[in-house]
């Protein structure tokens, strides 16, 4: 889906060209061949408009769908968010078919062409709404078996319209059955972290930027503490994420993140909510996909070629847990570094081969 946005996108862009290059290209080929026949395909989606107008509606759809899977792409995505991100996709694409709207151009191009060929509108939009509706049920195949699951998570969802709701919280409670959690407990713990939240609402500030106040008071790591503000570092890897498509919602002042909001509430009053902890431990544990572990393949092909294969388990696991759980660039984690005495004094002396030192030793 992703790769054929893109090429629809570009064929899109550079139509007029392509279409002159095909259609004056055919008198060059006479023979009988493969090429002969796929030429004559080609000029016959070239030589009328419904060529073009087959393009802009995939490239309507296929945005809808591509959107929709960035979010499920993010590093910060979770379990609770899935019900939310299939469903209201699901839903757009279904108001397209009951509103029979395919995007501006498409509108356009049906209206020049019930001028020429009334019924062949008719088809075009008969297999338009046919390729959504096979798209529903492709996702709606793999989706609803799970479907009931990931709307009863979904009551974590921040964005959820039963956000907090205690009956569908206690539904929650009934799915994944914790043991050793105390039910009159945990009300009395939900009702103090719904207060919190009520308050967080009516503050001047907003939740997002108190949620954000917070996350900085936790990171160990201060870019302003950071020194060699001259060093300019050529990083294999440009881990840029923050300006990446799949997480531009993330810098947006209403945009807030569950896992990070729970973690919020949970450490106002980190105490005094046990069994609230173990239900929101539990369920944001839960894999959204199999993307994290295929992220962690991608790393290794890096972290540990062919060049760099003397290094030990110790090593290679530490490096992989700096790369994904550190949330600064490359540039700024060699200055951070370079500002740590302690660590550059063990770096300069022979104390980091100590293990190696052990076993000769031995």
């Amino acid at each position: 889906w992703l790769s054929l946005l893109r090429s629809i996108e570009r064929l899109i862009e550079t139509y007029e060209p392509s279409r002159l290059y095909f259609l004056n290209h055919q008198t060059t080929i006479k023979k009988f061949t493969t090429t002969a026949e796929n030429m004559q395909i080609l000029t016959s989606f070239f030589n009328n408009s419904d060529g073009l107008c087959t393009l802009n509606f995939l490239e309507i759809v296929l945005d809808d769908i591509q959107q929709a899977e960035f979010k499920l792409q993010r590093t910060w995505t979770t379990a609770v968010d899935l019900y939310r991100i299939i469903t209201n996709l699901i839903k757009k694409l279904e108001q397209r078919l009951h509103n029979k709207y395919f995007g501006n151009e498409v509108h356009l191009i049906f209206n020049r062409l019930k001028e020429v060929d009334k019924n062949r509108v008719e088809e075009l939009q008969e297999s338009f709404e046919l390729f959504i509706k096979t798209v529903v049920e492709y996702i709606n195949s793999y989706f609803n078996p799970e479907k009931e699951f990931y709307e009863i998570l979904s009551v974590l969802d921040s964005q959820s319209i039963h956000f907090l709701e205690w009956d569908y919280f206690m539904n929650l409670v009934n799915l994944i059955k914790i043991d050793g959690i105390n039910i009159d407990e945990l009300y009395n713990e939900y009702c103090e972290i719904k207060f919190i939240y009520d308050n967080m609402k009516n503050k001047n500030v907003t939740i997002n930027e108190q949620i954000k106040s917070y996350i900085s008071s936790k990171n160990v790591y201060n870019s302003e503490s950071a020194t060699n503000n001259n060093y300019e570092i050529l990083c294999d890897i440009i881990d840029n994420e923050k300006d990446d498509v799949l997480n531009k919602d993330q810098d947006s002042k209403g945009f807030i993140q569950s896992d990070q909001l729970w973690s919020y509430l949970l450490n106002i009053k980190p105490n005094t909510t046990p069994n609230l902890k173990l239900i929101i431990s539990y369920v944001f544990s839960i894999p959204r996909s199999n993307a994290f572990v295929e992220s962690i393949f991608s790393h290794m092909n890096h972290l540990w070629s062919d060049y760099r294969n003397r290094m030990d388990m110790e090593l290679v696991a530490a490096e992989l847990q700096i790369r994904k759980n550190a949330n600064i660039s490359c540039k700024d984690f060699y200055k951070f570094i370079l500002s740590q005495e302690d660590l550059l004094k063990k770096i300069a002396s022979n104390e980091k081969f100590g293990k190696k030192k052990r076993i000769l030793d031995k």
